[in-house]
């Protein structure tokens, strides 16, 4: 598979197969960008994906890293910890030395500094200083290390006794470091140093992020219509995130509409998705390495490209026969029209947060709604409300299992639908 498009054009399902299954030459994988492939990782499992892992290029393994050790602005040790046991080799060490080069160095001290007890001397000493102490260099240096788990400890173990056969200098760095800075302080420059390394890759920061998502109404974006164009989200080559199918009408006749006129702008609609999937996970601070999360996001998003397309539609009206859908497209992108698809879902966030509210001050019981009402209310309070298929009615009173029953809203019907649900508790509660 040598070409380079080709391989852009696939899904990330495609991708992810084709990857498995070796079809991709080393400097293919490497050519890929950083994202994209994490994100077909993510999709195969780390576990089976070991090999993938060790043909990635240096900055490929880096940003893995970023988006796999952090949850918000917190180091996620359990993803660490779980990272070292995937590429443990009781064989060798080339992918402990890759890991251990390619880690941002302030984890690496930040593990030092919480879990390992450390006595420097000017002179050996036979004995340990504190309990279960060893020596790596005759009694110079003592350490102890403690995680609380004997699996962890190992590991932490492993990487210091590695790091001072291969790069003593570097060891004795390491060791030092934790008497300069606390935890906490080592966090947060790590965090920093993390996401200057992702605003590189075209992951927007909080500042931007906000901005993206903020709903506005078709009839604020009408006169973009009659204006100069307004669409680039982004210029960075993210792999098409959210391509892989768009199911739902008008998106699905809206997209294939544009790339009829004009096939290249395929992967510039994909770009700008991408753009608009990473502003929305960071906007409701999701872990880029919950993959099923990031999943069920991309499918919201999409779902409010949707609305808003539909709403945009309905206020040109049922005659507009001045914009087509690439003229639409070109003059104010797909952004624009996610803002549209946001202001609808706002109004029912909204609602349905105000009727919880109401029940909460409430000291009486009387009026307060049924186990299926509150399901319903529990989706359309999201921060990303979800339709209730409670709504139809049809489904069993079990609460357990009907908190599951939700998809992303998609059409201005669920809309009303879910307006006229809330009425009605309005009303009663």
């Amino acid at each position: 598979m040598a070409d380079k498009l080709a391989i852009l054009a696939l899904s990330n399902t495609e991708l992810a197969k084709a990857l498995y299954n070796g079809n991709l030459a080393e400097e293919e994988i490497k050519a890929l960008p950083a994202q994209t492939v994490y994100t077909a990782v993510k999709t195969i499992g780390l576990e089976s994906s070991q090999d993938i892992i060790s043909a990635l290029s240096h900055k490929q393994y880096e940003i893995a890293l970023d988006f796999e050790f952090w949850s918000n602005d917190i180091i996620n040790e359990d993803n660490i910890w779980n990272w070292l046991s995937i590429i443990d080799d009781p064989k060798g060490f080339e992918s402990l030395d890759r890991f251990i080069k390619e880690v941002d160095q302030n984890i690496l001290v930040f593990l030092i500094t919480k879990y390992v007890q450390i006595e420097v001397n000017e002179e050996q000493t036979e004995s340990p200083p504190f309990q279960q102490g060893y020596t790596p260099d005759l009694g110079f240096t003592w350490l102890a290390i403690n995680t609380g788990d004997d699996e962890h400890d190992r590991q932490l173990g492993k990487i210091l006794a590695y790091i001072f056969e291969s790069d003593p200098d570097y060891f004795y760095r390491l060791i030092y470091l934790p008497n300069t800075c606390t935890p906490s302080i080592l966090e947060e420059e790590s965090f920093a140093l993390r996401n200057s390394r992702l605003q590189g890759e075209g992951i927007p920061d909080k500042e931007t992020a906000w901005r993206v998502n903020s709903p506005k109404t078709a009839s604020a974006i009408l006169p973009l219509l009659k204006s100069k164009p307004d669409f680039n989200f982004t210029k960075k080559s993210n792999y098409p995130l959210l391509h892989g199918g768009y199911a739902s009408e008008p998106l699905r006749g809206f997209i294939q509409d544009i790339i009829e006129n004009d096939t290249n702008l395929i992967f510039e609609i994909e770009q700008n998705l991408a753009g608009l999937l990473n502003s929305a996970i960071i906007y409701c601070n999701i872990d880029f390495s919950n993959f099923d999360i990031v999943k069920r996001l991309s499918e919201q998003v999409k779902g409010a490209i949707n609305l808003g397309l539909e709403a945009l539609i309905d206020k040109l009206g049922k005659t507009n026969t001045e914009y087509d859908n690439f003229a639409i497209y070109k003059q104010i992108g797909i952004q624009n029209i996610y803002q549209i698809g946001l202001n609808e879902l706002k109004q029912i966030h909204s609602a349905a947060n105000k009727i919880l509210k109401n029940i909460e001050n409430k000291n009486s019981d009387n009026n307060i709604p049924d186990s299926k009402e509150l399901v319903i209310l529990d989706a359309l309070a999201k921060q990303i409300p979800e339709f209730s298929l409670l709504i139809h009615g049809n489904n069993s009173p079990d609460t357990l299992t009907l908190k599951q029953e939700t998809k992303p809203f998609e059409h201005l019907t669920e809309i009303e639908q879910a307006k006229i649900i809330l009425n009605h508790l309005t009303n009663t509660a």
